[in-house]
């Protein structure tokens, strides 16, 4: 399976793919500045029964177990008055993330898991 990378800092960037195996797996990069973004984007197959979990933006993010056919809806359906009047999009990531409303489309914070049963598949940062 493979993963395309990107890390952006106030000096530059540097990107590439990288070929996962089993076990861990590294990422190196000598991009030196404030960083602004880190990013890693893959295509992951996965059962109808598999469950996944995508670590939300803040600690009060809601944080279900997802099936590889769900959504997250964001801010979808909520009408502006609502989310004007009660800072709705204020509380997480609606302002540097786009929520497509698509099944299959998921995104999360910092690490994420996929379990079939007791056998669990980690992604993770190390930092």
């Amino acid at each position: 399976m493979k993963a395309e990378w990107k890390i952006v800092t106030s000096e530059g960037s540097d990107s590439g793919v990288i070929e996962l195996q089993k076990g861990e797996n590294h990422i190196h990069s000598d991009v030196k500045g404030i960083l602004s973004s880190c990013t890693m984007e893959l295509s992951l197959k996965c059962s109808s029964s598999e469950k996944i979990f995508m670590n939300g933006y803040q600690t009060w993010t809601t944080c279900p177990e997802y099936t590889p056919s769900s959504s997250i809806r964001g801010l979808h359906g909520i009408p502006k008055a609502g989310i004007n009047y009660f800072s709705f999009d204020r509380y997480g990531d609606y302002h540097f993330i786009d929520y497509p409303n698509q099944k299959g489309q998921l995104h999360g914070f910092s690490y994420m898991y996929l379990r079939q049963g007791e056998y669990y598949r980690l992604f993770a940062s190390l930092d």
